[in-house]
C-alpha cells in the first residue's frame, strides 16, 4: 500500500541535519568583514582588524571559487572603504590584507613531515583523529585504540597533503606505529575532566554528567542528540560549552578573592583545561588588555580590544575565519559593544535585570542572525525567553561544577554540593521541558534568504552613512525573495539512496518527494525546507497531480524506476535502470499514459551504486517547454 506522509515545520525540526559547507562559505566568512562597517570604522585598531579578515577572505575566496570571485572582492572592497581611508591608512590597511593573505599560503603549504612527527591528539573523529603540532592540525588515520585524546605522541607514517580549509587541517597522516610521551599538565587536564565525569556518574545521570562537565569543563562529547536537539530548539546552544561569558565570570570570582595578577593566571590555565577554544581566548586576551592597560598608562576601549582579539587569533590560526564559534563570539560581542546601551533604554519600563538581559540578547541577535541562517538555515525566535529564563540557573551550575572539581577529592564537600546542583539540574531540566513545548518551533531559512537579510543589514548601514542610492534595494529583494519562492519550470532532482533512489520535485510552491521505499529524512543532507509531502513505499503506480498544469506519473515495475512529467500538454520521460549499461543512451519505454506521445525522448541515469554520494543531488533536471535540461543550480 502507498503511504502519504504530511511534512510540517515541526517534523523537519526534529529531524538531524547536515550543512554542506563546500562552495557556499564565501559568502558566510565575507559576513564578519562587512558587518564591521559603520561607526566604528574610525578606530584605527578595528582598520586594521577587518584589514586582516580581508586578507584571510581573498585567499579562501581564491581556494574556493578562484582568481575571478577573488578579485570581484576586491573591488567591491576598495569601493566600499576609499571614501573611509587617508592615503597613509589605506597603504598599512593593504598592507596588513597581503600579509594575512600571504600567512594563509604559509599557514597551509609551508609544512613538510617526515617519517617521524612529535603530535598531540587533541580531537576524535568516527576512524580518525586529529593532531597538532606546529600550531597546525593534521588528519591522522586508522585509528587506533591505545591512542588516548590529548596526549603527545612520536607517530610513525607518511604525509600527504590534503587540506581542509574548514577545520584548519594541512594533511592526512597515515599511521604506521605510536609510542606514548611522558605525561604532561595539558594531558593530565583531560585526565582529570575524565575522571570528574566518572565521580559524576556516582551521584548523578548520564545527561546531569554530561552537562555538567560541559558547563564547568568545556567538553560536551557525553552530550548526546536528543539533548543537543533540545539545546537547539531553545536557542541555548552556547549555553553548553565553555564561552567567553562563563570565563568573564570566572575571572570576576577569582578577581575577588584572590587579586588580579593571579586570577589573570589562573584564567589561563583555566582557558587551556577547557580546551583553548576560540571564544574563550577571545575573552581572555580582551579582559587582559583591559585589566593590564590601565596598569601601563594604556587604555583600551571594550571594541578597540576585541579587534586586537580577532587580529591576533586570526594570525595565529587564519582558519579561524571559517570556524563557526570564532565568528559567532565576535559578532556576538560586538553586537553588545555598539547596541547594548542603546537598546537597553528602551526597556527603561522593566526591571533593570530583565532589561539587562534582553538588551544582551537582542543586541547580540541582531549581529550574529544573517551568519545563523546562512550556516544553519533556521534561526530560534525562543531563544529570548530561554536566555531570561535559563541563564541566570545556568550561571549558578557553572559555578557549582567548578566547585566539585575543585572538591573532587574531598567526599564530604563533594557530596553536599552534588545535592544542590542535583537540585539546580531539577529546576532546569522542568522549565527546558516546559519551554520547549511552550516556545515557537526555529525558523526556517534557505541559504539565498540568509545572504538577503545580510545584504539588508549592509544596505542600512550604507543609507547611515549616505549612500542614498540604495534606499530601492529592500524593494528589489523582496521581489527576488517572491520570485524564489515560486518555481516557473518544474525541476526534477534525484538524491543517492542506500537501497533506493529519492526524488525530489519542485513546482509552483509546491515541493514532494517519491521513493519506492521509506524514506529517512536525516539521511538526507540537502535542504529540504518547505517540504509539502512524501510518497514512498507505493506499489508499482502512483500519479501526483502538482497543479492543474502539471502531473506526473511514477511506476517501479521490474528494476526500473520511471518518471513520465506531463507539463501543460507536453510529456518527458526519466528512467532510473538499476541494470543500466553506460553504453546504452536510450531505449523504447513507454507507460499506460504515454500513449498520446509515443515518440517522446527518454533520458536515462545511470545508477550505478559507487557513483553515487548519498543523501545528495547527483542529477538535476529542469523542464522547459517540454524538453529536459540539466539544472545546475545546485
Amino acid at each position: 500500500m502507498m503511504r502519504f506522509r504530511d511534512i510540517t515545520l515541526q517534523s523537519q525540526c526534529q529531524q538531524k541535519k547536515y550543512i554542506k559547507i563546500g562552495y557556499k562559505t564565501e559568502l558566510q566568512f565575507i559576513t564578519l568583514a562587512m558587518i564591521l562597517q559603520g561607526d566604528i570604522m574610525d578606530k584605527s585598531m578595528v582598520q586594521i582588524c577587518l584589514a586582516g579578515i580581508f586578507g584571510c577572505t581573498i585567499y579562501f575566496l581564491y581556494s574556493y571559487m578562484g582568481i575571478l570571485p577573488a578579485v570581484v572582492f576586491i573591488v567591491i572592497y576598495i569601493l566600499l572603504l576609499k571614501k573611509d581611508f587617508k592615503k597613509p591608512l589605506a597603504f598599512i590597511v593593504m598592507g596588513f590584507s597581503v600579509l594575512f593573505f600571504i600567512n594563509c599560503i604559509i599557514y597551509f603549504y609551508s609544512m613538510n613531515l617526515g617519517e617521524n612527527i612529535k603530535c598531540r591528539i587533541v580531537e576524535e573523529g568516527k576512524d580518525y583523529y586529529i593532531g597538532s603540532l606546529q600550531n597546525r592540525r593534521i588528519k591522522i588515520c586508522p585509528k587506533n585504540k591505545e591512542i588516548q585524546l590529548g596526549r603527545q605522541y612520536i607517530l610513525k607514517g607518511e604525509f600527504h597533503r590534503k587540506v581542509d580549509y574548514s577545520k584548519g587541517i594541512v594533511g592526512e597522516y597515515n599511521l604506521i606505529a605510536s609510542k606514548p610521551l611522558k605525561e604532561d599538565l595539558i594531558y593530565k587536564g583531560y585526565l582529570i575532566k575524565s575522571h570528574l565525569y566518572n565521580k559524576l556518574l556516582t551521584v548523578t545521570d548520564e545527561e546531569g554528567a554530561a552537562i555538567i562537565l560541559a558547563v564547568s569543563g568545556g567538553d560536551d562529547s557525553y552530550i548526546d542528540y536528543d539533548k543537543r536537539e533540545e539545546f537547539n530548539a531553545l536557542g541555548i546552544s552556547h549555553i553548553i560549552s565553555v564561552s567567553g561569558l562563563h570565563v568573564s565570570l570566572i575571572y570576576v570570582v577569582l578577581q575577588s578573592i584572590i587579586g588580579y595578577k593571579l586570577a589573570l593566571i589562573v584564567l589561563f590555565f583555566y582557558v587551556i583545561f577547557t580546551g583553548g577554544k576560540s571564544s574563550t581566548f577571545r575573552a581572555f586576551i580582551m579582559i587582559l588588555l583591559l585589566v593590564l592597560g590601565p596598569k601601563v598608562k594604556k587604555t583600551y576601549e571594550g571594541i578597540s580590544a576585541l579587534a586586537f582579539a580577532a587580529f591576533l587569533l586570526l594570525l595565529i590560526k587564519p582558519y579561524y575565519i571559517l570556524d563557526i564559534g570564532y565568528v559567532l563570539s565576535f559578532l556576538a560581542v560586538l553586537g553588545i559593544f555598539t547596541l547594548n546601551n542603546k537598546i537597553k533604554r528602551k526597556f527603561y519600563k522593566l526591571p533593570n535585570f530583565i532589561a539587562t538581559s534582553l538588551s544582551l540578547t537582542f543586541s547580540s541577535m541582531i549581529f550574529t542572525t544573517p551568519y545563523i541562517i546562512m550556516r544553519f538555515n533556521a534561526v530560534s525566535l525562543g531563544g529570548l525567553i530561554s536566555n531570561l529564563f535559563l541563564i541566570p540557573f545556568y550561571t549558578f551550575l557553572l559555578v557549582l561544577g567548578n566547585l566539585l572539581l575543585l572538591f573532587i577529592k574531598v567526599p564530604t564537600v563533594f557530596n553536599l554540593l552534588s545535592l544542590i546542583t542535583n537540585s539546580v539540574l531539577l529546576i532546569i531540566n522542568t522549565m527546558e521541558d516546559f519551554l520547549v513545548n511552550l516556545l515557537p518551533l526555529p525558523l526556517e531559512f534557505t541559504y539565498i534568504e540568509g545572504v538577503m537579510i545580510l545584504i539588508l543589514y549592509l544596505s542600512y548601514i550604507l543609507i547611515r552613512r549616505g549612500v542614498k542610492s540604495l534606499r530601492y534595494l529592500p524593494i528589489l529583494l523582496f521581489l527576488l525573495t517572491i520570485k524564489q519562492q515560486y518555481i516557473i519550470y518544474p525541476e526534477i532532482n534525484f538524491i543517492g539512496g542506500k537501497k533506493a533512489d529519492i526524488v525530489e520535485i519542485n513546482y509552483g510552491t509546491r515541493k514532494v518527494m517519491v521513493c519506492n521505499q521509506k524514506v529517512k529524512l536525516k539521511y538526507v543532507y540537502e535542504n529540504y525546507k518547505g517540504l509539502d509531502r512524501i510518497y514512498d513505499e507505493f506499489e508499482e503506480e502512483l500519479t501526483l497531480k502538482l497543479s492543474k498544469h502539471c502531473s506526473i506519473d511514477v511506476e517501479d515495475k521490474d528494476g526500473v524506476f520511471a518518471l513520465q512529467i506531463n507539463h501543460r500538454g507536453k510529456i518527458s520521460n526519466i528512467i532510473i535502470d538499476k541494470e543500466y549499461e553506460k553504453e546504452a543512451t536510450q531505449c523504447c519505454y513507454k507507460s499506460n499514459s504515454s500513449s498520446t506521445s509515443p515518440n517522446c525522448d527518454i533520458i536515462r541515469i545511470n545508477r550505478k551504486r559507487e557513483g553515487i554520494i548519498l543523501g545528495h543531488y547527483y542529477e538535476n533536471y529542469k523542464l522547459i517547454g517540454g524538453e529536459l535540461y540539466h539544472n545546475y543550480v545546485h
